[in-house]
């Protein structure tokens, strides 16, 4: 969240557009360039660790040759595409520069993820959590140095040399566990590895490359046709959209243990998720109504005077934020059910839909037409995706349907007053609502529900 502020502030909503779309690319290309690998040595290396160890030997080193092979291609293509995707697709000669500089933190990033895959196999949880504290640490104070004496330049620049002192770190941490298990890093594939590894690394890859570009495009065509200042309020909703989630988040922490706990008593699996989608709702509304009716405000002390016009589209995403947090639980259950097919044939309908509304709404309502297009895709699918797993006693209607009513009910009405109302009156509405609707959340807490949040508290805290 700080990053976001120092960067809203600082670059102004049209540079933090241009960054915004730099961004993107980047999150399409690096998992591109990584190939699941690293999630694939998270898996294997926690597996051979234990029982085999020259299969542990071969995954380590067919796991790190395809990484190096892939970053150093990958970020050649990438420089060598940067004139052609900055000037002549989004006509803005500054990204052209600004991707060619970032091929340094594409190449560097692609090996953090491989390095903290391997972390992560063996277990070595305290490392990671330093990692997290000492990187924190380090990249903040560099990018607002840089940000101060470079502007745009510097942000990128900050980032090379933030994930280099990252990479180094990691190393820092790997090296001697590596020492311990006699691995060392050497260019050598091993034919059984790599296809083990692409094997499961792959399909993890799918729905990014099908969703990811899909909305890439959404935004692009809101940068290109209308302004790249629309593409920064974008960016600042969606940072608070992203705050907002992490309540949701600390609901959902225990259910994939849960889920393999309960494989053979679908009642009991169908209850709790139930109650996680319910309490998951309930908890993250009042903040989405709240912050979302006084969001004008909240944008004016968080990122300053120029992105008070971002409000409606900060309503949107927070309301989107109240979807995102079913979707996310539902496919948490889809993949401990190992029906990932199911997410992916979602994530493919979600892209076509991107691709077909976005030119449309754009041209309709500019930025806010982009908001709602993640509202109305958000909608379109969730409806039959719960009605499926309604049928296939997946989830307890009964136990989701008062917190999903709520949610209607009081969003609609926010959003029919952030459009009608302003300033103190605005505000005591905000009051109003937020007050009434705690209220009824807390006559409709079960007793199950009490236990469970205050777990999620527990898991918070211990964060």
């Amino acid at each position: 969240m700080i990053s976001s502020i120092i960067l809203a502030r600082l670059l102004g909503p049209e540079n933090l557009g241009v960054l915004t779309i730099l961004r993107d690319i980047g999150g399409i290309v690096i998992p591109l360039m990584t190939c699941g690998i690293p999630i694939a040595m998270t898996k294997f290396i926690a597996e051979y660790n234990v029982n085999d160890q020259d299969k542990l030997k071969n995954t380590f080193s067919t796991g790190f040759t395809i990484i190096f092979v892939f970053a150093l291609i990958g970020s050649i293509i990438y420089f060598l595409a940067a004139d052609f995707v900055g000037v002549s697709i989004y006509h803005k000669p500054i990204l052209s520069t600004l991707m060619k500089i970032n091929a340094i933190y594409i190449t560097l990033s692609v090996l953090v993820d491989f390095v903290i895959g391997v972390l992560q196999g063996f277990q070595r949880i305290k490392q990671m959590a330093m990692i997290s504290i000492i990187n924190a640490a380090v990249s903040l104070p560099i990018l607002y140095l840089f940000i101060i004496s470079m502007g745009l330049i510097g942000v990128i620049v900050a980032g090379a040399i933030g994930v280099l002192i990252n990479l180094l770190v990691v190393l820092r941490f790997l090296m001697p566990v590596l020492h311990e298990k006699r691995l060392r890093f050497h260019l050598n594939v091993d034919k059984k590895s790599i296809v083990t590894l692409l094997k499961y690394s792959l399909p993890l890859l799918l729905s990014i490359i099908i969703l990811r570009p899909a909305r890439l495009y959404g935004l692009s065509y809101l940068g290109i046709f209308c302004s790249y200042t629309e593409v920064g309020y974008y960016r600042v909703a969606m940072s608070l959209h992203n705050i907002v989630l992490f309540i949701p988040s600390a609901l959902s922490v225990p259910l994939l243990p849960l889920i393999s706990e309960l494989q053979s008593d679908i009642r009991k699996r169908a209850n709790m998720i139930s109650r996680i989608i319910r309490l998951q709702i309930l908890a993250i509304l009042p903040v989405v109504v709240g912050l979302g009716l006084t969001s004008k405000y909240v944008l004016f002390i968080l990122y300053g005077t120029k992105y008070i016009n971002a409000d409606v589209i900060t309503y949107i995403m927070l309301s989107v934020a109240v979807l995102s947090s079913v979707f996310s639980t539902l496919g948490i259950l889809l993949q401990g059910t190992g029906r990932t097919q199911h997410i992916l044939l979602i994530d493919i309908a979600n892209a076509s839909m991107f691709v077909m509304g976005s030119a449309y709404l754009i041209d309709l309502f500019g930025v806010n037409g982009f908001g709602l297009l993640w509202l109305f895709t958000s909608l379109i699918l969730l409806v039959p995706y719960i009605f499926y797993l309604i049928k296939t006693s997946d989830i307890d209607f009964n136990l989701i349907k008062v917190p999903m009513l709520l949610s209607i009910l009081f969003l609609s009405s926010g959003f029919v007053l952030i459009r009608s109302l302003h300033g103190v009156d605005l505000i005591m509405s905000a009051i109003v609502m937020v007050t009434s609707l705690v209220g009824i959340e807390i006559a409709i807490l079960m007793d199950d529900d009490k236990r469970i949040l205050i777990g999620a508290f527990k898991s918070v805290l211990s964060r």
